[in-house]
């Protein structure tokens, strides 16, 4: 059944102070119970309000056992599925956010935007329109950060379908090392010091080093997809990283890339889907191997580095590629309880 907010009473989501919640639905943001806030229709609202999370309901499953004897036995599971990570923006970051070299970053989003790109009078102008039977999404921004962002150069492409295309000194509501750590404790998540990756990391804080040439699952054949509904070829998968990483020599990946520390992509990156970063992220190089991203960053805060787009790093929101199945996985329990019968 689904769960209501007096449902566990003498417990309550909300305390149980407020009498007119009583009976409102309980929704699960990815780390907590919630009572549904106004605004939504239900816990599975999509789009959710503005900068809200997505959310899924909370059920309560109920099992009686009755031995021959006449025993009895009830217990109870609170389970919720896990909601897609969506981000406002095609780069989130709790930082400082630097930017430099040919950097483009577009807010628009890939899912149900076309757009395309021209030089007028020396300035990128990037236009964008419906894609077949969708409506252009325009809600998000290029960047949003807690803190402040460098104003764009000349050579800097930033662009959404909000204007400016970046927030600076904003609220910030996720919790990244919850999502963090939700991550690396999940058993379907491939965590990188076993097979068959095999890294080292050492150090405290934890260091991954250098890796060169990394396969975080397969992106989408061609990339980015031509059809954002039908990314061919893709293989997601919830990468998990316990430390600082280095990236270099072109890395591949799709699906969830879980850095639980600092991380550096420097040579090139294909990446379809989010990456999600506990410290501050830092685009450098490029090269001959560009930096390529379809779905969002989400990055978070170090006390001595910010979060840096540089090189040739082309990041694109794209609402398709955030929303995929990462990986088939059961309903997170929430909660369990003998119940007396």
């Amino acid at each position: 059944t689904a769960k209501a907010n007096m449902s566990g009473s003498p417990f309550f989501v909300d305390g149980g102070a407020n009498a007119a919640t009583y009976n409102t639905q309980v929704c699960y943001d990815g780390l907590n119970e919630k009572v549904m806030p106004a605004g939504y229709a239900t816990c599975s609202s999509e789009p959710p309000p503005p900068q809200f999370m997505y959310m899924r309901p909370v059920y309560v499953v109920t099992a009686l056992a009755v031995t021959r004897t006449g025993a009895r036995r009830m217990v109870q599971m609170e389970v919720a599925e896990q909601p897609p990570m969506i981000t406002n923006a095609a780069v989130d970051s709790q930082d400082h956010v630097s930017l430099s070299g040919q950097l483009t970053v577009n807010g628009y989003d890939a899912c149900s935007c076309e757009c395309t790109t021209k030089k007028v009078s020396g300035q990128n102008v990037t236009t964008c329109v419906d894609r077949p039977g969708k409506i252009c999404d325009k809600s998000k921004w290029a960047i949003y950060s807690s803190e402040t962002v460098d104003s764009p150069s000349a050579s800097e492409n930033i662009v959404a379908g909000q204007d400016p295309p970046i927030a600076q000194n904003q609220p910030w509501f996720y919790d990244i090392p919850g999502m963090v750590e939700t991550f690396g404790s999940n058993p379907a998540s491939v965590n990188v010091t076993g097979p068959p990756y095999n890294y080292t990391c050492v150090g405290s804080p934890p260091n991954c080093g250098t890796q060169p040439d990394q396969k975080f699952g397969t992106p989408p054949s061609p990339f980015p997809p031509v059809d954002p509904d039908n990314p061919i070829g893709a293989v997601n998968q919830v990468t998990y990283v316990p430390g600082d990483l280095k990236l270099t020599n072109a890395a591949t990946g799709a699906g969830i890339l879980v850095v639980d520390g600092d991380l550096e992509i420097n040579g090139g990156l294909e990446f379809y889907g989010l990456i999600l970063v506990k410290g501050v992220v830092a685009f450098t190089g490029g090269g001959a191997n560009p930096t390529n991203i379809v779905g969002a960053v989400l990055a978070g805060q170090q006390s001595l580095d910010n979060t840096v787009l540089g090189g040739s790093a082309v990041i694109n929101y794209d609402l398709c590629a955030l929303k995929q199945k990462q990986t088939p996985q059961p309903p997170a329990i929430l909660a369990y309880r003998e119940v007396r019968y």
